[in-house]
């Protein structure tokens, strides 16, 4: 806390080439203290948190990038952590964790209300709903519903 006790130490500054923010490092490196420790500093704003690298990440991408579980709850507690971001690719939070496979990180997001604002049409809100109450992929196939709703349902029910 010295660190961020002097009024010239700004958190919003990139010390490297590559735009992360102290904060991306230690979502990155699921640095819990450093997180808590930044994210109380009273100048640590919503603009702050939800900063984008050069590559158009958050600190919280890093952390669903990483599969860091524990930074993610960390940041969820974090008045104006934005659950909806997309990066440079437009993925979501949702879309990153699960292409990169980390199931843990997935099921938070996905059983948390943030999941709400990263689905983008209806159809993807009715497939998720539909994959909530489903517990084998056989059930699927007997829904009357249209082909391109029963795959992402099928995908949701994977995950």
């Amino acid at each position: 806390t010295t660190l961020l006790s002097s009024a010239e130490t700004r958190l919003d500054v990139a010390r490297s080439c590559d735009g992360k923010t102290g904060l991306h490092w230690a979502c990155n490196y699921n640095r819990l203290s450093v997180i808590r420790v930044f994210c109380s500093d009273a100048r640590c704003t919503p603009a702050i948190i939800n900063m984008k690298d050069r590559r158009g990440s958050t600190a919280l991408m890093y952390a669903v990038e990483q599969g860091q579980l524990d930074t993610v709850r960390e940041m969820a507690r974090v008045k104006g952590t934005d659950f909806g971001t997309v990066n440079r690719k437009g993925k979501t939070l949702l879309e990153v964790a699960r292409q990169r496979n980390k199931t843990r990180v997935f099921h938070f997001l996905s059983n948390k209300h943030y999941f709400a604002s990263q689905l983008r049409t209806l159809k993807e809100i009715a497939a998720f709903n539909i994959a909530k109450d489903i517990t084998c992929e056989s059930d699927v196939k007997q829904l009357e519903i249209p082909k391109s709703l029963i795959s992402l349902v099928t995908m949701y029910l994977e995950l």
